[in-house]
């Protein structure tokens, strides 16, 4: 205590502004110091570099396999089509005949 006397007593106000011009002291070289790391230009390792260089490569070549299996198996899929819709032609060619084959017997009976 810098005073006896009660009335005069401003230890305490005293102690609470250093606390808070400390305070606000380290708020203020944190966020200069924030401001500082942002400001400076990073550093490109060759090393990290060539990591991301060969990541992107192999990236590039997963797509193009997932597309090359993709392609495959829309062609797949195509030729199936066709099998399907030239059956169903067949189909329908034998049914017609069927029915010119019973149309032609029954006019001749």
């Amino acid at each position: 205590m810098l005073y006896t006397n009660k009335a005069y007593d401003i230890s305490e106000l005293v102690i609470t502004a250093i606390t808070r011009s400390k305070k606000a002291a380290a708020v203020n070289e944190k966020r200069n110091k924030k401001n500082n790391d942002k400001e400076q230009p990073k550093v490109v390792n060759e090393e990290t570099e060539k990591k991301l260089t060969d990541r992107e490569i192999k990236q590039a070549e997963l797509k193009k396999k997932i597309e090359d299996r993709k392609a495959a198996q829309l062609k797949k899929r195509e030729e199936l089509k066709a099998a399907i819709e030239a059956k169903r032609q067949k189909r329908i060619k034998e049914i017609e005949d069927a029915k010119k084959a019973k149309e032609e017997k029954q006019k001749n009976n």
